[in-house]
């Protein structure tokens, strides 16, 4: 049983995404992170992202994604925000419009 790994084994199995409170919110508020998020937080940056296609970007995508999945805020449309996210993860667009009407329905 190997327990050391070599620098290049970790390169090219890096170990997998963690929880990083400090990791840099792509939308710009340092002061929100993935554990802080709130639903009124996803909704804005989610709408954001709608409003113009060339804002979904795979970092933001990610990182909001990672926020959903750990909920440390108890998200209340945490279904609605992965159905949405894992569709433009994919570079699914076609439901864009609706997918706006439907965050901005939410309260």
């Amino acid at each position: 049983m190997k327990i050391k790994s070599t620098e290049s084994e970790v390169e090219k199995n890096p170990p997998a995404a963690s929880y990083d409170p400090v990791q840099k919110n792509p939308f710009g508020e340092s002061w929100i992170n993935q554990g802080s998020i709130e639903d009124s937080d996803v909704q804005r940056y989610m709408l954001r992202m709608a409003k113009e296609k060339s804002g979904i970007t795979a970092d933001r995508v990610e990182w909001l994604s990672f926020a959903i999945s750990i909920d440390k805020m108890g998200l209340r449309h945490k279904s609605i925000y992965s159905d949405i996210l894992k569709k433009w993860k994919a570079h699914d667009f076609s439901t864009l419009s609706n997918d706006r009407n439907t965050l901005e329905k939410l309260e």
